[in-house]
């Protein structure tokens, strides 16, 4: 297996900062982390694959991907390309393309099934890693899964934001290691933020306001790094547009109901537990609540 064709964590740029890998995740074959844009889990998943002392495959899922059957098993192929198994695969992908129906054929099903889990046996032994599972097209998910359950000592780390540990498992196994990628604490803000100079004051409110998020709290610190001198108002520290971008993102991965509580709670002065206790978008008479403007 060619050095380029791998992503190898000695190359890999980390953070100044590491998200905590729980110390029990470490020998696990199968890792799903989880958690919010901007969190650190591409960078945990680094460190744990670090660990394991294998090479690292890492596939990584765009959003358009999500709707295009087999673009995730097509991207493993690719990705090894000077195996044998793999050319089988992308020969067995470019057939189902031009059948009607395909890839839902069960002919096509059984082929693919088979393919994936020769070509994962024929590149052991590494560490197979999935950035942003959340976007890993369900055709290959179910592929990818059954494949899995052929090579149970592969280890795998998926990273993804939607995911929340379920009884049904994973498509990645069902007995998993779920580890949430935990929020940094604030000497871990202070450490992060440390090369913008900033004082300790505004150190604190920015690690307040992003919750711990490294990422959401570098473009907060990237917007005032520039007037690190001059003191932050209390209700000054107006989003940049990176952080506006994590948030919304963030917004995306939770429920429409929360999203509507969310909404109702920001359009609020002062949000209390009272009013989050209330039922989105209606008062306590049943009507339509109102924000208070006093």
């Amino acid at each position: 297996m060619q050095d380029s064709e791998m992503w190898m964590n000695a190359s890999h740029e980390t953070s100044p900062v590491l998200p905590v890998v729980p110390e029990n995740a470490h020998g696990t074959h199968r890792v799903v982390l989880f958690g919010p844009p901007g969190s650190g889990k591409t960078t945990a998943a680094a460190a744990l694959g670090r660990r394991l002392g294998l090479p690292v495959l890492r596939l990584a899922p765009r959003p358009q991907d999500a709707r295009v059957p087999c673009a995730g098993l097509l991207e493993l192929a690719l990705a090894l390309p000077a195996l044998p198994a793999a050319r089988e695969l992308t020969a067995v992908l470019d057939e189902a393309v031009g059948r009607p129906g395909s890839p839902d054929g069960s002919g096509s099903a059984l082929r693919l099934r088979r393919q994936a889990a020769a070509l994962l046996r024929e590149a052991l032994p590494m560490t197979l890693v999935v950035d942003n599972a959340q976007w890993l097209d369900p055709a290959s998910a179910a592929v990818l899964g059954w494949a899995l359950r052929m090579t149970p000592d592969l280890p795998v780390i998926a990273a993804e934001r939607t995911w929340r540990p379920e009884p049904a498992g994973h498509w990645c196994g069902e007995d998993v290691s779920a580890v949430r990628v935990p929020p940094l604490t604030a000497p871990q803000v202070a450490t992060l933020l440390s090369p913008y100079r900033l004082v300790p004051r505004e150190v604190t409110r920015i690690h307040a306001r992003s919750g711990g998020n490294p990422a959401l709290a570098l473009a907060l610190a990237r917007a005032r790094g520039h007037t690190a001198a001059v003191p932050i108002a209390e209700d000054d520290l107006v989003l940049p547009a990176p952080a506006r971008r994590l948030v919304g993102e963030w917004l995306d991965t939770v429920s429409e109901e929360v999203q509507e509580l969310l909404t109702f709670a920001a359009l609020d002065d002062r949000p209390d537990l009272d009013l989050l206790r209330k039922p989105p978008g209606r008062g306590r008479g049943g009507g339509a609540a109102r924000p208070r403007t006093a």
